[in-house]
């Protein structure tokens, strides 16, 4: 196999893997074509080297036909998008995750609200509450981005993946694909997670009681491992402007941003107005 460099690009800071012999290389994450090269310490190289893949499931016109079905869709995109934007960039990428496992069991405590008096007149209903308290548990799976090149909450957007079925590591397997070193260091992924996982109980304990007051997290067993996980990086222009698509490689699932019409946003708004109104009419007569 060829040798390949590590390249970060100098405007998003991704950290892409080059093979010596391209003379052409654009960052599939913002189509920059300016890199510098940065060393691998032998420690990244271990742990890239115990990391697992997840191969992509589809090809290139599979990803082309999602995206042409996902960019005819909106209700507030300009109507000649579909028409006029140009592709810039489309790149198969291995992007480098944390998948970080952990057990969370959280006490919590609120009260429960109960009206007693309903309301009459201009007297305000009244209520009672009665205190509560419990435990919630449960196991967590997260993946953690691992790249400076794509937002967390971007890249949520196209999750899960199933990591059922995954390969060791096999620089062979990354073959007519880019793929990414790890830009984000592992304790950093582990309690990036650990403030994830504190959400996402106290969510789970809210909808326990009428009102929370409090919960106290306690988070067990967290075990993290990089994965190298499949996305398809579209970027199209619209009008001179960038705008960048993901779409799993495995499951298929598309999110990314799209340019929006002014003039249907305020048609919108003076729709949503004129019924508001009429409504009002209708309720004073």
């Amino acid at each position: 196999m060829e040798d390949v460099k590590s390249l970060e690009c100098k405007n998003c800071g991704a950290r892409l893997q080059f093979n010596s012999s391209q003379v052409s290389m654009t960052c599939a994450f913002c189509s920059s074509e300016y890199f510098m090269e940065i060393p691998e310490s032998e420690d990244e190289k271990k742990e890239r080297q115990d990391a697992e893949i997840i191969l992509f499931k589809f090809d290139k016109e599979q990803g082309k036909k999602i995206f042409s079905d996902w960019i005819k869709k909106g209700l507030f995109k300009p109507n000649d998008l579909t028409n006029t934007f140009k592709h810039k960039e489309f790149d198969g990428v291995y992007i480098p995750f944390y998948k970080v496992n952990a057990d969370a069991v959280s006490n919590w405590n609120g009260r429960d609200k109960f009206e007693v008096k309903s309301a009459e007149g201009d007297k305000p209903a009244v209520y009672e509450y009665k205190p509560r308290s419990g435990t919630h548990g449960e196991s967590y799976k997260d993946f953690i981005t691992a790249t400076h090149g794509l937002d967390q909450n971007e890249v949520d957007r196209i999750q899960p993946f199933d990591d059922n079925d995954t390969k060791p590591y096999d620089q062979e397997l990354l073959m007519g694909y880019k793929f990414e070193n790890p830009g984000i260091k592992k304790d950093n992924a582990e309690e990036k997670s650990r403030e994830r996982i504190r959400g996402w109980e106290k969510q789970a304990c809210s909808s326990l009681c009428d009102e929370m007051n409090s919960v106290s997290t306690t988070i067990s067993n967290l075990r993290s491992r990089l994965m190298m996980l499949p996305l398809w990086i579209l970027v199209y222009l619209y009008k001179n402007k960038p705008f960048r698509v993901l779409i799993n490689g495995q499951t298929g699932k598309i999110a990314g941003k799209k340019p929006v019409s002014g003039i249907k946003v305020l048609i919108f708004i003076l729709i949503i107005l004129a019924v508001i109104a009429a409504v009002a009419v209708i309720a004073t007569r």
